[in-house]
């Protein structure tokens, strides 16, 4: 299964997955709290949260879904390597999906910021990793 780390996340809750397999697993409500350089205290993520908050409440009254990029749009955008692969994994032929479009809504701030793929991972995830 691709996506972040939302497959040890599914294990902790899931028997029936008996192992995991990840080439890079990121906790992306870690990455959005404390930045991809985990430079950033959590407390600095709420204005997210708001801006969250204010998105369903736009996304109702407009009946259209705000969205954000969650990778560079271009390649040139890319400020670094690892951003320049996030363009190429949602923007190009050889890895884009579908159902990986490379934006998310607005609205999923709120759970993004709050989420935590590894939370009680420590008792939960016995499979092998």
């Amino acid at each position: 299964r691709a996506g972040a780390a939302y497959t040890p996340h599914a294990a902790t809750q899931d028997r029936r997955i008996k192992a995991i397999g990840t080439v890079r697993a990121v906790n992306i409500g870690s990455m959005f709290r404390h930045g991809r350089e985990n430079t950033v205290k959590s407390i600095d993520a709420l204005p997210y949260v708001e801006a969250g908050s204010n998105a369903r409440t736009s996304d109702i009254s407009s009946g259209e879904y705000a969205v954000m990029p969650l990778a560079p749009m271009k390649e040139s955008d890319a400020p670094n390597e690892e951003l320049r692969q996030a363009w190429e994994y949602y923007h190009t032929p050889r890895a884009q999906y579908p159902t990986a479009p490379g934006y998310a809504t607005l609205r999923s701030l709120n759970q993004i910021i709050t989420y935590d793929a590894y939370h009680m991972a420590e008792v939960y995830l016995t499979q092998p990793m």
